[in-house]
């Protein structure tokens, strides 16, 4: 997915985001200018995995308390990646997930984890077309939705696990983005980066929902109220990033 093809949403100022693009938005106002003035794409992904890897360490300490801010923090880089490469976060998530697991292929309750099913990559791709399609227009438009999707998808799988292992595949989704997007031009991501991406976003909401925090748009709010958390401007304003 070229750079060029991503459209950011136009949110009115400081309104607080609802939808995926809404969100996206409101992270390019915040830190758009001051990402590109600092940022590689290359830095922008390591900053990405080095909040994640905060958060291996708050749940090998069993910090659940600490997931209310690092989850946000994990968010706004995820963000920053998706705006740096030009990809579109809702089409992402509604083509890798159109109501369904992209495995197991179920509505709800994934069995991925504990009977992986066998079906061609064929046979899923035929499907995942036709399921988009028969469902154009019903995707889910808010980012509380996306999670609810996600819970009604994989809550009963994620529950018979502990939290470090939902973390933990959040970490490992992230080392896969890394390796696919040094193969890719760069501010360009391919077909498998925005896969990716979608499994990223897929298991921060599993660790939101894992953890029986607030849901994720709550808490994003609460941390980038269409504000830089560090300087509290609405453009961020930073001298020296951290």
């Amino acid at each position: 997915m070229a750079k060029s093809q991503v459209v950011i949403a136009k949110t009115p100022r400081l309104l607080r985001p609802e939808t995926v693009p809404e969100f996206q938005a409101m992270f390019e106002h915040i830190y758009g200018a001051v990402n590109r003035k600092h940022y590689s794409d290359d830095h922008l992904v390591r900053r990405l995995m080095e909040e994640i890897n905060v958060a291996m360490e708050l749940a090998r300490k069993d910090r659940r308390d600490a997931f209310a801010i690092q989850l946000p923090n994990i968010y706004s880089w995820y963000n920053a990646v998706a705006n740096r490469y030009g990809i579109d976060l809702q089409e992402v998530l509604w083509k890798k997930y159109p109501g369904i697991c992209s495995y197991c292929l179920r509505e709800s309750n994934c069995v991925c984890g504990i009977e992986h099913p066998e079906i061609s990559k064929e046979d899923k791709a035929i499907l995942l077309r036709r399921l988009r399609r028969e469902r154009e227009g019903r995707e889910p438009k808010t980012l509380r939705e996306h999670q609810e999707l996600h819970a009604r998808l994989y809550r009963w799988q994620n529950e018979r696990i502990m939290p470090i292992q939902v973390v933990a595949h959040l970490a490992e989704e992230a080392g896969e983005l890394s390796r696919d997007l040094r193969h890719c031009k760069s501010g360009e991501a391919d077909d498998d980066a925005c896969g990716e991406m979608a499994d990223i976003a897929s298991w921060m909401f599993a660790t939101a929902t894992r953890l029986s925090l607030s849901p994720i748009d709550d808490l994003v709010w609460q941390r980038f109220s269409y504000e830089c958390d560090l300087c509290h401007s609405d453009e961020c304003q930073c001298k020296i990033v951290p």
